[in-house]
C-alpha cells in the first residue's frame, strides 16, 4: 500500500536512510547496553556489578560453588587456547625464518633473529604461566586437581595427529563455552532468585513500598508478578505497552469515531507474540495493564525497575507530543544492574502521514474514477462513490495548483477510519519488529533458543510494497543480530555459525533471496574461521569447506543444504565425496596417516562403500599396517567380490605379513577375474617361489629336528647302559641288618691298556659336618672348629 510507504518516508533520522535504517543504526548503537547487561563475564564484569553478585554470594553459598565452576571452565579455556596460540606463532616464526633463510640472509642476521624470537617466546609463556598459576592459586584443592587433570589431558591429546587434535579441540571448546553458558544461566538465574524474594520481602514489609504503591503505573500490584512465574520451565519475557493518546478533536474534517489505538495495537502484538509462545519461547504480554494517567517516562520506569528488576521486562511506550509521535522502549534483562531506555521514534509528525495516507487513497481512487467514467457512467453517480477520497482528491488537485503556482499553503484533507488504520498498521509493525529483536535476545541468552523473528519477516513486510522500504526493515533486523553475534563472539563463539544458519534459513523464505544467501556465507566463513581458515572469500568457499568438513559437521551441514534448497540454489555439501575426494588427494600427496583418517570419515557415513574401504587399506599398506590393510580389502570384497584389485593388494599384504599361501590363492583369484593386471603373475611366482623354499627349508628344519630327536634317544639309550644297581644296607651296633635300600649309580669304564679295563663310579656332590662340637668329652684341639664340608662330584674306582 503506498500510504505506508509514504508513512515510512516521512520519518524523522537520516533521509538518505529513512526511518528502518534509523533503526538498524539504533540497535548498533545500544544492543551492548540493552543485551551485554544480561550476560555473566567473569573477565568483564563492571566493579558495582561484581560486589553486588559478591554480596548475593554471602547470602547464598551455592552461587560460591558456582562461582567456582565458573572461574574453574574460564581456566581451562585459557589453558586450551593458550597452547593453541602457542603453537601457532612458534610455527609462524619457524616459517618467517625459514622464508629468511631460504632467500639467504646472512647467518648472523637469521641467528640473531631466531634468538629474538625464542626469548619473546619465553617471556610470553612466562608471563602466561605467571597469570595462569595465581588464578589456578584461587582455586580450592579439589578445583586444582580437576584443573591438573584436564592440563594433563591436553597435552596428551596435542601429542597425537594434529588433525585429530585440530577436531578435539575444536569440541572441547565447544563444550566449554556450553559449560560456561549454562553455569552463567544459573548463576543469573540463582541471582534473579534472590532478587525476586529480596522484593518480595520489599513488597510486603517495608513501609516505604507504600509510596510507590501510590504512583505505581499498572494496574497490578508487584507480588502479584513476581510470584506468576512459580512452576514455569522458562523465565519469560514481560511485556507491558503504553499506548498513546490520541486527541481526534484536532481533525476538524474527521468522522465522530476512530478506532481505539491501544484496541488495535495489542490485539496485534497478541497474534505476533502467540508465535513465540507456541514454540516455547514464553512471553507474557500484559496489555491494559498500563494506567496512562499515572506518571510516565523515567519516573516510571524506574519505579517499576525498582521492583521488578528480577523479572526480564520490556515496555513498549508510544505518547503523542503536540503534532509528534515519540516512540521509546525500556528493558531490562536477567541479573542486569541498570536497565536501558532509549527513543525508537523522536517527534514524528503524525498529521502529516495521516495526510499522506488520505493522499494516497485519494490517488489511487483518480485512477478508479477515470476507468469508470471510461465505461460511460454518469459524473455525479462516480463522485458519489467516491465519499471521502473524492473530498480529498479535490483538496489534492487544488494544493498541486497551487504548487506549481509557488503558492504554499496549509491543507487540510478529511480523514477518516481507513487512515488511521494506515497508521496504527506502522506502529504494529514498529513494535512487533523491535518487541521480536529483544525476545530473540533473551531467549537466545537465558534459554539457548534460536531466533524467530526471521522466519515472521516475510509476514511483518508484507504490507510493505515498496522494494526498498522493505530491505531498510530486513537490515534493520540483520543489523540487530550481527550485534548479538558481535556480543557472543567473546564466549560462545561455538555457536555463532549455527545462529548465523538458522537466520538465513529464516531470511531465506523472502522473496529476495539475497539476505538469506549473505547470511549463510557469512555464517560459512565463521565456520570456516573457528577451523583456522579466516578470510576465505566466497568463490573458493566451497573448496575451503570441502577441505574441513568431517562427520561431526553433519548437523550444521544439514541446515547448510537445506537453506540451499530454500534459497533455489543448485550446490550440496556432500560430506561422503568430500571426506572421499580429500583422502584420495592425501594418498597422492603421500600424507596416509590423513588419508585414513578421511576415508574413515566417509565409512562412518556409508559404511558399504567399497572404494573407501580398498582406498584406506592402500593407505595403511603405506603405513606398513597390513592386518588392517587385509581387514578393509575383505570388506571391499565382501561388498564387491569381482575387485580383481583388492585381491591383488590383499595379496600383497598377506606377503608382507608372510602368509604366502593365502597371498598366492589372491593372486590367483586376480588373475582370474584379470589375467592381465600389470606386475600379479610376478609377484605370484615370487610368492610361489618363497613359499616353495619356505616349505624346503621346513623339510629340511623337520628332519633336522627329527634327527637330532634320535640322536638324543640313542644317548638316552646308552646313558641307561651305564648304570648299575648295589644295595644299601644298614645295620645297628651290633652289626644287624635293620635295612636295605636298592640304589643306582652311573659309570664309564675307562680303558687302562693291554686289555685292562677300571669302572669308575660318579660319586654324586655332597655337604657333611667335620670336626667335634666343643662339648664333647675329651675332645682334642685338632678336632674343631666344627664346620661344613661341601664335596664336589667325582669318579671313584669300583672294587
Amino acid at each position: 500500500m503506498r500510504e505506508i510507504n509514504q508513512i515510512m518516508r516521512l520519518l524523522s533520522g537520516d533521509t538518505q536512510k529513512g526511518f528502518w535504517g534509523g533503526v538498524g543504526d539504533w540497535i548498533k548503537s545500544t544492543a551492548k547496553a540493552i543485551i551485554l547487561p544480561g550476560q555473566y563475564n567473569a573477565d568483564t564484569i563492571s566493579e558495582t556489578q561484581r560486589r553486588n553478585t559478591d554480596t548475593m554470594i554471602a547470602a547464598n553459598a551455592a552461587l560460591e560453588e558456582r562461582r567456582e565452576q565458573i572461574q574453574l571452565a574460564q581456566l581451562k579455556m585459557q589453558y586450551l587456547q593458550h597452547q593453541e596460540n602457542r603453537d601457532f606463532q612458534i610455527a609462524q616464526a619457524e616459517r618467517n625464518l625459514q622464508a629468511q633463510k631460504d632467500l639467504q640472509v646472512s647467518n648472523q642476521h637469521f641467528q640473531a633473529e631466531q634468538s629474538r624470537l625464542s626469548f619473546e617466546r619465553q617471556q610470553r609463556l612466562q608471563e602466561f604461566n605467571q597469570r595462569f598459576q595465581a588464578e589456578q592459586a584461587e582455586l580450592s584443592f579439589e578445583r586444582q586437581k580437576q584443573l591438573q587433570e584436564y592440563i594433563q589431558s591436553v597435552n596428551q591429546e596435542m601429542q597425537r595427529e594434529n588433525l585429530a587434535f585440530q577436531k578435539w579441540r575444536f569440541e572441547q571448546e565447544k563444550a566449554l563455552q556450553g559449560e560456561l553458558a549454562a553455569y552463567n544461566r544459573q548463576t543469573q538465574l540463582e541471582i534473579a532468585t534472590y532478587q525476586r524474594e529480596t522484593a518480595i520481602k520489599l513488597a510486603t514489609v517495608q513501609a516505604e513500598v507504600q509510596k510507590i504503591f501510590a504512583n505505581w503505573p499498572l494496574t497490578l500490584p508487584p507480588t502479584q508478578i513476581l510470584q506468576s512465574q512459580g512452576g514455569q520451565s522458562q523465565v519469560p519475557l514481560r511485556i507491558f505497552v503504553a499506548p498513546p493518546k490520541i486527541q481526534f478533536e484536532k481533525f476538524a474534517n474527521g468522522p465522530q469515531t476512530f478506532p481505539d489505538v491501544e484496541l488495535t495495537l495489542n490485539e496485534g502484538l497478541r497474534q505476533f507474540f502467540a508465535h513465540y509462545n507456541s514454540s516455547g519461547r514464553t512471553i507474557e504480554f500484559l496489555a491494559g495493564a498500563w494506567e496512562s494517567k499515572r506518571f510516565h517516562s523515567e519516573a516510571s520506569v524506574k519505579a517499576l525497575f525498582g521492583m521488578l528488576q528480577s523479572e526480564p521486562t520490556l515496555i513498549l511506550e508510544s505518547e503523542i507530543d503536540g503534532d509528534y509521535l515519540n516512540f521509546r522502549i525500556a528493558y531490562w534483562g536477567v541479573g542486569q544492574e541498570k536497565y536501558a531506555y532509549q527513543s525508537i521514534i523522536s517527534r514524528l509528525p503524525y498529521r502529516d502521514i495521516l495526510y499522506d495516507a488520505a493522499k494516497t487513497r485519494a490517488l489511487k481512487w483518480r485512477e478508479a474514477k477515470q476507468k469508470l467514467l471510461a465505461l460511460g457512467k454518469p459524473l455525479p453517480e462516480v463522485e458519489k462513490r467516491g465519499g471521502d477520497n473524492e473530498i480529498n482528491l479535490k483538496i489534492l488537485e487544488e494544493e498541486e495548483i497551487l504548487l506549481n503556482a509557488e503558492i504554499d499553503l496549509p491543507t487540510h484533507y478529511k480523514i477518516n477510519s481507513q487512515h488511521f488504520d494506515d497508521f496504527y498498521q506502522f506502529l504494529v509493525t514498529c513494535h512487533c519488529l523491535v518487541a521480536g529483536w529483544i525476545a530473540d535476545s533473551h531467549h537466545l541468552l537465558l534459554h539457548e533458543c534460536t531466533p524467530l523473528l526471521p522466519e515472521l519477516l516475510p509476514s511483518l513486510t508484507q504490507n510493505i510494497p515498496d522494494v526498498e522500504v522493505a530491505q531498510q526493515v530486513v537490515n534493520a533486523v540483520v543489523v540487530g543480530y550481527q550485534e548479538i553475534y558481535q556480543a557472543l563472539e567473546a564466549n560462545r563463539s561455538h555457536w555463532i555459525p549455527e545462529l548465523m544458519l538458522q537466520l538465513a534459513t529464516g531470511l531465506a523464505n523472502l522473496s529476495d533471496k539475497s539476505w538469506g544467501k549473505n547470511q549463510l556465507v557469512s555464517s560459512l566463513q565463521f565456520w570456516l574461521k573457528l577451523y583456522g581458515s579466516d578470510g576465505v572469500a566466497e568463490p573458493d568457499l566451497w573448496h575451503a569447506v570441502d577441505a574441513v568438513v568431517t562427520v561431526q559437521d553433519s548437523p550444521y551441514i544439514d541446515q547448510v543444504n537445506a537453506c540451499l534448497l530454500l534459497l533455489g540454489e543448485s550446490h550440496r555439501v556432500n560430506i561422503v565425496e568430500a571426506c572421499n575426494q580429500r583422502g584420495q588427494k592425501h594418498s597422492k600427496d603421500g600424507d596416509y596417516a590423513a588419508a585414513v583418517f578421511d576415508f574413515s570419515q566417509v565409512l562412518l557415513l556409508e559404511s558399504n562403500f567399497p572404494n573407501a574401504n580398498y582406498n584406506r587399506g592402500l593407505a595403511y599398506a603405506k603405513l606398513g599396517e597390513f592386518a588392517a590393510a587385509i581387514e578393509d580389502y575383505t570388506q571391499a570384497l565382501r561388498l564387491n567380490p569381482n575387485h580383481a584389485g583388492a585381491y591383488n593388494n590383499r595379496g600383497n599384504a598377506y606377503y608382507k605379513l608372510g602368509q604366502y599361501e593365502k597371498a598366492i590363492a589372491d593372486y590367483d583369484a586376480c588373475l582370474t577375474l584379470n589375467p592381465n593386471l600389470p606386475n600379479v603373475q610376478h609377484n605370484r611366482d615370487v610368492a610361489q617361489g618363497v613359499w616353495d623354499e619356505k616349505r624346503r627349508q621346513e623339510e629340511l628344519k623337520r628332519q633336522e629336528e627329527e634327527k637330532q630327536r634320535e640322536k638324543e634317544q640313542k644317548q638316552r639309550e646308552e646313558e641307561a647302559k651305564t648304570r648299575f644297581t648295589f644295595d644299601v644296607i644298614t645295620v645297628d651296633k651290633r652289626g644287624n641288618q635293620t635295612s636295605k635300600v636298592s640304589k643306582q649309580a652311573q659309570y664309564y669304564r675307562q680303558d687302562l691298556g693291554n686289555g685292562i679295563f677300571l669302572d669308575m663310579v660318579a660319586i654324586p656332590e655332597g655337604k657333611f659336618q667335620m670336626g667335634t662340637p666343643n662339648s664333647e668329652p675329651n675332645r682334642q684341639d685338632y678336632e674343631g672348629p666344627q664346620h661344613q664340608v661341601t664335596v664336589p662330584s667325582f669318579y671313584m674306582a669300583k672294587y
